[in-house]
């Protein structure tokens, strides 16, 4: 099914660049704040000490000109989805310190394959600036995943440790993990012409469907949210065949 899914889009890229008369290649790279979301029977868990993480994503992107408005764009991104959670209310009585302030990091890393429509809305006389509205699906595929813990009293430092690990794909474990994974992504943006290519700054939101981890009815879900700039530059200007 996944062999089939992605020679189906692999057609359709083909497909769109034989009756295109533009396409593009660029690179992009920027910020993104992720955050899980679990659910437990379809209720959300509430979880306060949970914060949104930053990180980093970038990568390969790709324009193909449908129309006067509207484009195909797809990406191919290392993506970090995480969370940040900071508790103060640790203790560790045998030492008689309470109230331990908790830091906790975890980074799961992700390669990304999102696949848009874009339609521009030419804000400029001379159509070099537009703003555009896009939306579409991703897959990916999880790497690898990376916790940091920081513990600390009063200012001084208790614990702190980096710990590299992977989560399994199997149905033998109680929690099932996903290697991969795909969901809904939508975006605003804006492009405009600089030197003999195109410079573009996104604003995207994105949500998985197929639940990073499963146990029984609870699923959780990671959603993103992608602050990038990016430039690319014409490689196709028209094609030879219809």
């Amino acid at each position: 099914m996944k062999r089939t899914l992605f020679f189906t889009f692999l057609l359709s890229v083909i497909t769109i660049g034989g009756y295109s008369q533009f396409l593009s290649l660029g690179l992009k790279g920027g910020i993104g704040f992720s955050t899980p979301h679990t659910y437990d029977d379809g209720e959300l868990r509430n979880v306060e000490t949970k914060k949104r993480l930053e990180n980093f994503n970038g990568g390969f992107m790709l324009d193909l000109k449908i129309s006067e408005r509207w484009y195909f764009h797809s990406e191919i991104l290392f993506e970090d989805k995480g969370a940040k959670y900071i508790d103060h209310n640790d203790s560790i009585p045998e030492q008689h310190i309470y109230n331990v302030t908790n830091r906790q990091r975890i980074h799961n890393y992700y390669i990304d394959f999102p696949q848009t429509i874009r339609y521009l809305i030419p804000i400029s006389k001379k159509d070099k600036v537009f703003l555009y509205i896009e939306a579409g699906g991703y897959f990916g595929y999880y790497l690898g995943s990376r916790r940091f813990v920081y513990k600390a009293y009063n200012g001084k430092e208790l614990e702190k440790f980096t710990q590299n690990f992977y989560y399994d794909e199997t149905s033998e474990q109680v929690i099932t993990f996903h290697k991969f994974d795909w969901g809904v992504t939508g975006g605003i943006g804006c492009r405009f012409s600089v030197w003999k290519g195109q410079f573009d700054a996104n604003l995207k939101y994105e949500r998985m469907i197929q639940p990073w981890a499963s146990y029984n009815s609870v699923k959780s879900f990671y959603d993103l949210i992608g602050l990038t700039i990016g430039y690319s530059l014409p490689v196709l200007n028209k094609v030879s065949h219809r």
